[in-house]
């Protein structure tokens, strides 16, 4: 994954235009930047396991000669951050240069297939067997190939090919990639904000489809090799936060759908059923993690228990070590959560633990982290690289990626389930309908809880510890003191404090008796004329008639899902509540994105 840039520059070194592309793209990793040009049929590659302040500060580019290239950042999940895994990667001959962002989803079945071919890999990064595909095709027209690799190869992932003769293929089968032109060539990028200064107009290339690239010829084609009209619009944007967000922390949001999509494909199989296996095996399972991933873990908890027929204990990391550890013996299993994966009250428990004989299971977003070397076994969340401080996408994909579990171990137990892989494959497109159902209907609902200095958010079951994150979002997002509370528990105390005007956000629960109880509690808020908002799904017909604030979701009939669906309406309300009393929503005071100690 990560982002990826390139193209022809007409008059000056390709390399001209590189610092500033990179610069564009360096939020989308940090895991390791490539280059690689041709001049004259020889490739120059430059490549390195960091970030991009740190290559080009370190790297001698001189060297990189020739007008045509293509470039990398890198955010992990097929391998750790290490030379070898860094972008660009080639073929056996190294004829065939290729970078990608994204995932390769039958990634195991093609290095199967193709090291009996004869293939030698270099790499465990997932991108490189795009190179070994292409070079099996080398013989064939570039629109072969590129009908080829989208017909053969699943997942969700774009990217660009330089071959050795200076022709460009670019292959988008999901993320989305910008081509632009003007006096100084042709370029292309992840984002438009990486050519924009490149470029005089651009064109947006159309989901599964390829574009081939040479130096006076553009030509695009659909999935079926069927030519498509090229047309390329003159306004480029150009904002200080990519493709024209005021925050990261709204663009990450947004880009909830597609880091779904990823979490959905990154995990191979093989390591899900070894981790199942190793749950289903445990003397005990613990679940910890700090803060958004600790309601996570909850959650996911919850979702063992019902899919997996395992019942976990939850404890806090901050708590662990002084109140769990004890307890540990060699046989137990404990499942760390740590998005950074250096979390400091993370890292102390799981050593101390093993120390003691448990085996580690980590759920990470960042590879290379210490999470990571201290796993016996671990998984990538997937989402990319999140930059603003207050968990939006990671949370959602940590939450993919416990179910993953779940469902792999209710497979080995035979125990049915009410979610199957085809029904998770909705997920994407059910979050992409609550985001452009749900946004307007929150930025009004955040006018007025703006207002107010203190909330609350209520919930049941599985939807409880999404009122823990709602609340958490509030404080981090919108420096609102919040408190989230299982919903029953709002007459014994706080009750007390519910006044007017006071927000009070009820997540409907699912089970048709507990949203019965849950709509009296409601009504109680209500009667002392608090701001009721209620979260809930669309075949909802009651919420409306106690609160004018309701926000609905689309009905399925998992929990689960309805727990994805239901995070996107909370995260919008800390956001805009937030931007409203103007916090910084991506560097909230006294706040960093893993805590240290």
């Amino acid at each position: 994954m990560g982002g990826i840039c390139g193209g022809y520059s007409n008059e000056q070194p390709f390399i001209t235009f590189v610092t500033e592309m990179l610069f564009k793209l360096k939020h989308c990793g940090d895991n390791g930047v490539g280059i690689a040009t041709l001049e004259n049929g020889i490739f120059h590659v430059k490549k390195a396991p960091y970030d991009v302040e740190k290559f080009l500060s370190n790297e001698d580019l001189s060297d990189i000669l020739g007008n045509v290239g293509i470039c990398h950042i890198r955010f992990a999940t097929h391998g750790r951050p290490a030379f070898e895994n860094t972008h660009p990667h080639f073929d056996c001959k190294k004829t065939i240069a290729v970078v990608m962002d994204g995932i390769v989803k039958d990634y195991e079945i093609h290095v199967k297939k193709l090291r009996e071919q004869g293939h030698v890999f270099e790499s465990r990064c997932d991108a490189e067997i795009l190179s070994h595909i292409a070079e099996e095709l080398e013989n064939k027209p570039l629109i072969s190939i590129g009908k080829a690799i989208l017909s053969t190869v699943q997942g969700y992932y774009s990217a660009a090919f330089l071959f050795k003769d200076g022709n460009i293929l670019i292959v988008r089968n999901g993320p989305e990639v910008y081509i632009g032109k003007g006096k100084n060539g042709v370029f292309f990028a992840s984002e438009p904000d990486a050519i924009a200064k490149c470029v005089d107009e651009f064109f947006l290339v159309p989901n599964r489809s390829y574009l081939i690239v040479k130096k006076d010829e553009l030509r695009a084609f659909d999935y079926n090799g069927k030519p498509i009209r090229v047309n390329f619009l003159k306004e480029v944007p150009m904002k200080s936060v990519p493709q024209g967000f005021p925050h990261f922390m709204l663009k990450e949001i947004k880009e909830i759908p597609d880091a779904l999509s990823r979490a959905i494909i990154v995990h191979q199989r093989r390591y899900l059923e070894i981790i199942a296996q190793m749950i289903r095996n445990a003397r005990s399972v613990y679940i910890t993690g700090c803060g958004s991933s600790y309601f996570a873990g909850m959650i996911g908890a919850y979702m063992l228990t019902e899919m997996g027929g395992i019942a976990p204990i939850t404890i806090s990391a901050t708590e662990f070590r002084f109140y769990a550890l004890k307890d540990i013996k060699p046989g137990d299993v404990i499942i760390a959560i740590s998005q950074s994966g250096k979390t400091t009250d993370v890292i102390r428990t799981i050593n101390d633990a093993k120390l003691r004989g448990a085996v580690l299971i980590g759920i990470i977003n960042e590879l290379g982290s210490p999470l990571m070397y201290a796993s016996n076994a671990y998984l990538p969340v997937g989402c990319g690289k999140e930059n603003s401080i207050p968990a939006t996408k990671s949370f959602v994909c940590t939450l993919i990626t416990l179910g993953k579990i779940a469902l792999a171990l209710a497979c080995q137990r035979n125990i049915s389930v009410e979610v199957d892989e085809k029904e998770m494959n909705k997920i994407p497109t059910l979050a992409k309908i609550t985001i452009d159902h749900v946004e307007s209907k929150c930025i009004a609902i955040a006018k007025e809880l703006a207002k107010s200095n203190i909330a609350f958010v209520l919930s049941r079951g599985i939807l409880f510890p999404l009122a823990l994150e709602g609340a958490l979002k509030l404080k981090e997002a919108a420096r609102i003191f919040a408190e989230g509370l299982s919903a029953g528990e709002l007459r014994h105390g706080p009750i007390s404090l519910i006044d007017r005007g006071v927000p009070t956000i009820f997540i409907l629960p699912t089970e048709e008796d507990a949203m019965q109880d849950t709509y009296v509690l409601m009504e109680e808020a209500a009667s002392e004329n608090a701001m009721v908002i209620a979260i809930t799904h669309e075949h909802d017909k009651t919420a409306e008639k106690i609160t004018p604030h309701v926000i609905k979701v689309p009905y399925t009939q998992s929990k689960w899902i309805q727990v994805i669906l239901r995070v996107i309406p909370l995260q919008f309300l800390a956001y805009y509540a937030g931007t409203i009393r103007g916090v910084n929503p991506d560097k909230p005071k006294k706040l960093k994105k893993y805590v240290v100690l």
